[in-house]
């Protein structure tokens, strides 16, 4: 078999944490009386780490980063204690990492999440599951699209890039996959559309969790 691990990106491809996400930024905007966003916003606005979630949700006028910074701060801090409100496993998923586990490939996860919240995420939601490693988004170490994250976890696996295949719904995803070197597979369930995973020339697109399958099959 030429794939033997597979790295997913988490919201919006394992998780469905947008719910949760909006309404810790709007209550931080709320806050100070800014205009606040619909989720179908946040679907646009995430993706690319919490700074920049932040940065994206505050007003133009925000643009500084310390400015920003206390606003992160304090996003943290709701979303830490909100994160799993409405948050859920899409339909589908369980089923997908048992077939996946039956077949031995192994599993990993590369979010822009930050590292604590990350693990909270899993810990809940994805415990029965055997994942060799978990990154969040660290101090230190760029995030999505920059392949390094993937990277690592390729070299940790004691694999190649072309054993592994990265999984997510949004472009970032597909770019990290690319910019890695791995054979990359765009989810429609998440939290972008179908062009954008095309348009990021994604190598396959899968609508549902156990079309995934078909590349093992």
């Amino acid at each position: 078999m030429k794939y033997k691990a597979i790295i997913f990106d988490m919201d919006g491809t394992l998780l469905n944490t947008i719910d949760d996400l909006a309404n810790s930024m709007n209550r931080v905007l709320s806050k100070d009386q800014f205009p606040t966003h619909t989720v179908a916003d946040y679907k646009l606005m995430v993706g690319y780490g919490a700074y920049e979630l932040v940065k994206r949700a505050l007003p133009v006028t925000i643009n500084e980063e310390s400015d920003i910074l206390p606003y992160l701060k304090q996003f943290k801090a709701d979303y830490f204690e909100n994160w799993n409100v409405k948050t859920e496993l899409y339909w589908g998923v369980s089923e997908m990492l048992n077939s996946l586990e039956q077949l031995e490939i192994k599993l990993s996860i590369l979010s822009n999440k930050p590292q604590p919240a990350t693990l909270k995420c899993i810990e809940q939601y994805l415990h029965q599951y055997r994942f060799e490693i978990i990154l969040g988004q660290r101090e230190g170490i760029p995030v999505k699209p920059d392949p390094t994250g993937a990277l690592e976890i390729c070299d940790q696996l004691g694999l190649i890039p072309d054993q592994v295949i990265f999984i997510g719904d949004t472009a970032v995803d597909i770019e990290t996959g690319k910019h890695a070197g791995m054979y990359t597979v765009g989810v429609t369930w998440g939290f972008r559309s179908r062009l954008e995973l095309e348009n990021a020339k994604a190598d396959y697109i899968i609508d549902k969790p156990e079309m995934l399958m078909t590349i093992f099959n």
